[in-house]
C-alpha cells in the first residue's frame, strides 16, 4: 500500500461516504429550486451572497483588514433573508 489511508480504507467492510460538507456539485439543482420556490430575485440574492464571501478568500491579509471583509455570514443576526 502506498499510505496508512489507503491500507485503512483497504481493511474496511463497508462503504465509506464523503461528508465533509462540500456541496457544489448539487448548486445547479438547489438554484433551479429556489427559483421555483423563492423566484428569480431569490436566486440573485444568493449568488450576491456568496459573491460577498468568496470576496474573503480572494483578498489578501492586509485586504481583508481594509475592507472589514468577513469570511462568513453564517450565525449573525443580520443574515440576508430570502423569503
Amino acid at each position: 500500500m502506498k499510505n496508512r489511508a489507503a491500507e485503512i480504507h483497504f481493511g474496511l467492510k463497508h462503504p465509506v461516504i464523503d461528508g465533509d460538507g462540500h456541496w457544489l456539485e448539487p448548486v445547479p439543482i438547489f438554484l433551479e429550486y429556489l427559483r421555483e420556490v423563492g423566484g428569480a430575485q431569490s436566486v440573485d440574492r444568493m449568488r450576491a451572497l456568496w459573491q460577498r464571501t468568496h470576496a474573503w478568500y480572494r483578498s489578501t491579509w492586509s485586504q481583508r483588514q481594509h475592507d472589514r471583509t468577513r469570511c462568513s455570514t453564517a450565525g449573525r443576526k443580520n443574515n440576508v433573508q430570502l423569503n
